[in-house]
C-alpha cells in the first residue's frame, strides 16, 4: 500500500505542476462545471490521498490496511472538493484596483499646470495608494495656480472639474 500511497502523492504533485505550468488551474475548473472536470480537484485529492496514506502508515494508526484506505480516500476527495469550490469561487470572483470615478469626486489634489476657466491644467492626488495625474477644468472666474489644491466635484470622461476647497474641504 506505502507505494500506491507514494504514487498518488507523486502524481497529485505532477498534476499540480502541470497545471500551474499550463495555466489550466485558475480558469480551466472554474468553467467547468463539476469538481471531476477540474484539474485542481485531481491535484489535491491525489496529493492529499497519498500524504494522508503515509502519514497514517508511518505512525502505526491502525492494523487494518483498509481503515487506513479509506481515510485516506475520504481525505483525498473532501480536499479536493474543497478546493475545486474554494479555488474555483477566487477564480471567478472579480478584483480590480482600477479607480473609476467614485474613487476621484471628493478627493482634493494639488495642480501641476496652472489653468483657468475654459483652460486644460493637470492635478495630481492619490487614489487606492498610487498617485495619479488627471486632466482638470474649472469655471470658476480665478484661475488655478500652481501647488494650489483642488477638489474634483466631477468627473467628465477623464477630466476632473474641479472648485477650490472650503476649509471644511481640506
Amino acid at each position: 500500500m506505502t507505494n500506491l500511497y507514494f504514487l498518488a502523492l507523486a502524481l497529485g504533485g505532477l498534476t499540480l505542476v502541470a497545471t500551474v505550468g499550463l495555466g489550466k488551474g485558475s480558469e480551466a475548473g472554474s468553467r467547468r462545471r463539476g469538481p471531476l472536470r477540474d484539474p485542481r480537484f485531481w491535484s489535491f485529492a491525489f496529493t492529499f490521498f497519498g500524504l494522508t496514506g503515509l502519514v497514517l502508515g508511518a505512525l502505526a494508526i491502525s492494523d487494518d490496511p483498509h481503515l487506513v484506505l479509506g481515510l485516506s480516500a475520504a481525505v483525498g476527495v473532501v480536499t479536493g472538493v474543497l478546493a475545486h469550490v474554494i479555488l474555483g469561487g477566487l477564480a471567478r470572483g472579480e478584483t480590480s484596483t482600477a479607480a473609476d470615478e467614485r474613487d476621484f469626486v471628493g478627493k482634493t489634489g494639488r495642480v501641476l499646470h496652472p489653468f483657468g476657466a475654459g483652460d486644460l491644467g493637470k492635478v495630481r492626488l492619490t487614489i487606492k495608494g498610487t498617485t495619479v495625474d488627471v486632466l482638470a477644468r474649472t469655471d470658476e472666474a480665478d484661475p488655478f495656480a500652481a501647488g494650489e489644491a483642488a477638489l474634483i466635484i466631477h468627473m467628465h470622461d477623464t477630466i476632473a472639474a474641479v472648485l477650490r476647497p472650503t476649509p471644511s474641504d481640506d
